[in-house]
């Protein structure tokens, strides 16, 4: 079985964590992971996902990634645009941004997401984010 497979052996609400660190960047079809995802995830069940922020030179030297990940990428995720033709958003969307030594201090743009996409969209994103990381309610 592949995480972006359709049809995972689990019924509908089996889980009320999904832990996918440094997975979605992987696949092929990280839509159909997501689909997954809210169909076995129980009424309030948290996804949570990390993986390589695009800025992150990880991003590009690892040959198995086929993406690189912004802020805005999960919070598209989130909104549930992708679940056609009844889109179905999470209930709520936490979304933030991760430095290393010695930019640990950026982590203050997690304050608002505002500040996310001003980072992302400006010369700042010249200072390399490690990692996004999203919870996602059901």
């Amino acid at each position: 079985m592949y995480a972006d497979s359709p049809g995972w052996p689990w019924p509908d609400g089996a889980f009320a964590v999904i832990e996918a660190r440094d997975l979605i960047e992987h696949l092929s079809r990280p839509v159909q992971f997501l689909a997954e995802c809210w169909r076995v995830l129980q009424p309030g069940g948290q996804l949570r996902i990390r993986g390589p922020h695009y800025t992150c030179r990880d991003t590009h030297t690892d040959l198995t990634h086929r993406r690189g990940l912004s802020s805005e990428s999960l919070l598209w995720a989130g909104t549930g645009k992708w679940m056609n033709p009844n889109p179905r958003p999470w209930a709520l969307i936490e979304v933030r941004l991760i430095w290393e030594w010695p930019f640990a201090w950026m982590g203050v743009l997690n304050l608002h997401p505002m500040l996310l996409r001003l980072y992302e969209a400006t010369p700042l994103s010249a200072i390399p984010a490690k990692a996004v990381e999203a919870v996602l309610w059901k």
